[in-house]
């Protein structure tokens, strides 16, 4: 399936040269779940003042749930600390990022 499906996916291109190969075009922007922004309503009306970075980092304080991530490397190379703020991080980048993609488009 895969290798007969991939020739014909616009979104995939196979390249010639250079390091990377294969080019996969990023996908658009899906958005947030229903319940999210019931969850996000609710913690605000309870916490208002409380960001969505201190529930993770206190969940994780808690219960520890970044330990249970690993590298899909052989070994890692990060100290966890730093694994864990990246870790902790990214999913609020991203949405940044998804938002500031979001602004731009529709100026234009």
């Amino acid at each position: 399936m895969l290798n007969k499906g991939m020739p014909k996916n616009p979104r995939v291109k196979i390249l010639d040269r250079g390091k990377n190969r294969i080019c996969i075009t990023p996908l658009d922007a899906q958005p947030d779940p229903e319940n999210l922004k019931h969850l996000k309503a609710e913690i605000f009306e309870r916490w208002s003042s409380t960001s969505l970075l201190d529930i993770l980092k206190e969940a994780d304080l808690r219960v520890g749930f970044t330990d249970l991530f690993q590298s899909s490397r052989q070994r890692e190379t990060l100290d966890r600390d730093t694994l864990q703020r990246r870790l902790l991080l990214k999913p609020l980048c991203a949405r940044h990022e998804r938002r500031t993609q979001t602004n731009r488009s529709s100026r234009t």
